[in-house]
């Protein structure tokens, strides 16, 4: 036992020389260093993936409010091309929108330098679509406009880190929101563009009426995603029954009031539906549909914002734990080194009081 703890006493004995209390000084600041890089990194590094998520909701969420007025113009703008003039001053406000929104997509920073330049493009092309009156496939080149919106929004999200976010619970809503926007929302708003164009062309395409059952029953399918995401995500986060557990139900029963409205609605020589009224109907429908993707962007929001204070309250009783420890090691260390170099002293002053010599006798 006494030979494992030489090393020990072998370096307490020379405690009374300044440089090797200097390198072990230097060696306990080194471990401290590495500890709080180890401790301090992982959080930081943490907080930093939750700022860029919140970046990357922000982004999605300035891209889902260009997305809304870009396709009612769609379908306003296909109506009017196939014959429907009374929907002019609708487009032109529409229009309006969506130049507004692509303003505020362009004037805060993206969370990527490519995903500004990809919004630029975006904006350049709207405005040549804007130009190009009379072009037979402006249905095709307003769905291609969104689809680049729409895909830019899934790269937003990629690169962000929402996609591989640790937690099951933000996984889920994340999925929720790439399906509702990419899939549910764009799908409604496809059939609300295709049957407007139906109505305006008094109901005798037959190409638009077998596009217009692929995209009812598109719609449905990609309805069900949602409710296989939110079911999930029920199961880890039951917190969140009483906000999203309705979400499925809503959604349904806003699509299935679109529907109801291409299916009750038959085009028919006399009909007292009009293209307008359609389209007043439908986008009430489809309104509905994006609350509830705002309301669920909103809760993933909140979800991030959550962890980020937690992640906060973390750091801050890691920084207390850190000085509290370095404090206590210090105080350790400086009372070894005090109490060596004194009982270093209590062992020489003997020594050299018996190694004095005797004081010369007297001679009288």
């Amino acid at each position: 036992m006494q030979h494992l703890f030489h090393p020990v006493r072998l370096l307490l004995s020379r405690f009374h020389r300044p440089w090797v209390v200097a390198v072990c000084g230097l060696v306990i600041a080194g471990l401290l260093a590495g500890l709080a890089q180890d401790v301090f990194g992982r959080i930081l590094g943490q907080m930093d993936a939750n700022e860029q998520e919140i970046a990357g909701l922000a982004g999605v969420a300035r891209i889902r409010a260009v997305l809304q007025p870009l396709q009612e113009h769609r379908g306003l703008d296909n109506a009017i091309f196939l014959g429907d003039p009374a929907l002019e001053a609708r487009r032109a406000a529409s229009e309006k929108r969506v130049d507004a929104t692509f303003t505020a997509l362009l004037a805060r920073q993206m969370p990527a330098p490519e995903h500004a330049a990809e919004a630029t493009q975006t904006q350049a092309e709207w405005h040549k679509l804007k130009e190009a009156i009379g072009d037979l496939d402006r249905f095709e080149q307003h769905s291609a406009l969104i689809d680049r919106l729409l895909e830019l929004a899934r790269r937003i999200i990629d690169d962000s880190g929402l996609t591989l976010d640790a937690d099951a619970g933000t996984y889920h809503l994340v999925g929720v929101l790439d399906v509702m926007l990419g899939f549910t929302l764009e799908r409604a708003a496809q059939l609300r563009g295709l049957y407007a164009a139906l109505l305006a062309g008094g109901g005798t395409n037959p190409r638009l009426r077998g596009e217009l059952v692929v995209c009812a029953t598109a719609l449905d399918d990609e309805r069900k995603l949602v409710s296989h995401h939110v079911a999930t995500l029920l199961r880890y986060r039951p917190d969140l029954a009483a906000e999203l557990g309705d979400l499925p139900a809503r959604l349904e029963q806003s699509t299935r009031a679109l529907r109801r409205l291409v299916r009750e609605h038959a085009v028919a020589p006399g009909s007292e539906l009009s293209t307008e009224t359609f389209f007043e109907q439908a986008s009430t429908a489809i309104g509905g549909g994006y609350a509830l993707f705002d309301r669920t962007l909103a809760l993933a929001e909140r979800s991030l914002r959550t962890r980020q204070e937690q992640q906060q309250r973390e750091l801050g009783w890691n920084v207390a734990g850190m000085l509290a420890l370095a404090l206590v090691i210090i105080y350790l260390f400086v009372g070894v080194v005090v109490s060596v170099r004194a009982s270093r002293r209590a062992t020489d002053e003997p020594c050299l009081s018996g190694c004095l010599p005797s004081p010369l006798p007297v001679v009288t």
